[in-house]
C-alpha cells in the first residue's frame, strides 16, 4: 500500500505541476520531448549530484523498505522517485538558463539540501489533510516552496558562480537567505 500511495503521490504532484505552469501544456508534443529528455538525463547523472547527507538519507529509506520485504531494486526506484519528481522543475530552469541538466540539478539539490526541503517536504506529505480547503492550502505552501528553490536554483546558474562551489554563493547571499531559511525551519516547527 505505502508503494501504491508513493507513485500516487508522485502522479498527483506532476499533474499539478503541469497545470500550474501552463507553458507546459502549449505545444505537447515539445513538452513530452523536453521533459522526457530531462528525466533521462537526471536518472544518468543522480547519483553523482547527490550530496553525502542526502544519499545516506535515502540509503537509510532504502534500507526501511527493505526491511519491510520490498526487493531492493524496487526500493531503490520508489526512494528515487522523490529526486526524479523534481525534473520537470529542473527542466524548466535549465531552459531557462541555458545550462545542462546535471548542473541544473546540483544546483537544484545543493539549494535544497542548504534549507532541508526534503525535510518540509516530509513533514507536509505526513500531516494527511482530511478537508478540500486544508489540501489546497497545504498544496499552494509546497508550491510556494517549489517556486524559491526555483528562483533561488535560477539566480545562482545566472550569477555565473561555480556550481560545484554553491556553498559558497549560498553564503554570500547572507541575510537574504538567511531569513528565508528561518522562515521555512518555522513551518516545519508548527
Amino acid at each position: 500500500l505505502e508503494l501504491h500511495l508513493t507513485v500516487q503521490d508522485l502522479v498527483q504532484r506532476q499533474t499539478l505541476w503541469f497545470l500550474r505552469n501552463g507553458r507546459a501544456l502549449d505545444d505537447l508534443d515539445v513538452t513530452i520531448t523536453r521533459h522526457r529528455a530531462g528525466v533521462e538525463a537526471l536518472k544518468l547523472a543522480l547519483d553523482s549530484l547527490l550530496s553525502t547527507e542526502r544519499k545516506a538519507r535515502l540509503d537509510r529509506t532504502v534500507a526501511s523498505m527493505t526491511g519491510k520485504n520490498v526487493p531492493i531494486d524496487l526500493a531503490r526506484d520508489v526512494v528515487g522517485l522523490e529526486l526524479i519528481g523534481l525534473a520537470p522543475e529542473i527542466t524548466e530552469i535549465a531552459d531557462e538558463c541555458g545550462r545542462s541538466i546535471a548542473d541544473t540539478a546540483r544546483a537544484f539539490y545543493d539549494i535544497g539540501d542548504a534549507f532541508g526541503l526534503a525535510d518540509i517536504a516530509a513533514a507536509a506529505q505526513a500531516l494527511a489533510p482530511s478537508d478540500y480547503d486544508d489540501r489546497l492550502a497545504l498544496a499552494q505552501a509546497t508550491g510556494q516552496i517549489l517556486a524559491a528553490q526555483h528562483v533561488f536554483t535560477r539566480d545562482l546558474l545566472q550569477s555565473g558562480a561555480s556550481i560545484t562551489d554553491s556553498k559558497t554563493w549560498l553564503a554570500g547571499k547572507g541575510q537574504r537567505l538567511e531569513r528565508a531559511g528561518a522562515a521555512l525551519r518555522a513551518m516545519t516547527m508548527d
